[in-house]
């Protein structure tokens, strides 16, 4: 590797090295601000609170995973030899999983899906939040993005590279949303990609891999996203302009629960594709709900 600092074992190992045990606990929790767990549910109740303002959120809370699968099966760049300052085995019993999530990890390093999608989480908030001026959610958003990013430095599973790779893809995504803003299209263009993301992602995958993946998951929920918006404009274009009735929200989800049940006893890629296109149309149309 070149002698710079982004890409020097060396700056991992002494970061990792100073690290106090106390600390390293603390940022195994922060890490996971940049996590799926956290940022997927925060965009999606995000659309729910304002589906009009904020109808680019799904599909970029489905294609962000795909981007950083693609991403990192391309880039295929190992993660740094320097072990976090703190082992899984340091954790109470209950809290290894946790852990284990943060500090085991068997995909490749470059990017950082954590800095990704934190600075995706951020610039959404940014574009479309409701709080304060633009430049104030900035202020907010711009030292998050860095603590996500710093975390992941500090825990020894990236490379100062890695984040300035998930940060540059972050911006790219951003930039793609901006310029459909304000477009009835844009959403459906959005998922489009998702789902091309998804079809890429899954595609560097074995079938025997593909039944209960996160990259089925992406495939499913774009293309089951892009119907839901789809019809949505059909249905809120009439001179009614309503939205769908309870049960058309109704019956998604009790195909997701008979499609979840199915897949327990058969788990196969291609159930695993229906139940994500189901719930996502379903989460999709639930904010647009008639009401009385």
């Amino acid at each position: 590797m070149p002698d710079y600092p982004v890409f020097d074992p060396g700056v991992v190992d002494a970061i990792v090295g100073a690290t106090p045990s106390w600390l390293a606990h603390l940022v195994v929790a922060l890490t996971y601000l940049g996590s799926i767990y956290v940022v997927v549910p925060a965009l999606v109740v995000g659309y729910w609170l304002a589906p009009a303002r904020r109808a680019a959120w799904p599909p970029v809370a489905l294609g962000y995973y795909g981007l950083v699968a693609v991403a990192k099966a391309i880039a295929s760049t190992p993660r740094p030899d320097a072990g976090p300052p703190v082992g899984v085995d340091a954790a109470p019993a209950a809290l290894e999983p946790v852990y284990a999530g943060a500090l085991v990890l068997d995909s490749g390093a470059f990017p950082s899906g954590h800095t990704l999608a934190a600075t995706l989480l951020a610039g959404l908030f940014v574009l479309d939040g409701r709080v304060g001026r633009r430049r104030q959610r900035l202020l907010v958003a711009t030292p998050f993005v860095a603590l996500v990013a710093a975390t992941r430095l500090v825990l020894g599973v990236h490379y100062p590279v890695d984040l300035l790779g998930g940060l540059a893809l972050g911006i790219g995504v951003l930039a793609v949303v901006r310029l459909l803003r304000g477009s009835a299209s844009g959403p459906a263009v959005l998922f489009a990609l998702a789902a091309g993301l998804g079809l890429a992602a899954a595609w560097t995958l074995p079938p025997s891999a593909l039944a209960w993946s996160a990259e089925a998951v992406v495939l499913g929920g774009s293309a089951g996203g892009l119907v839901a918006w789809w019809w949505l404009q059909r249905a809120t274009a009439t001179p009614s302009g309503a939205g769908p009735a309870p049960r058309l929200v109704l019956a998604p989800g009790l195909v997701t629960l008979g499609l979840a049940a199915a897949h327990l006893v058969v788990p196969h890629p291609l159930l695993t594709v229906a139940l994500a296109a189901v719930a996502t149309g379903g989460a999709v149309l639930a904010p647009w709900v008639r009401r009385g």
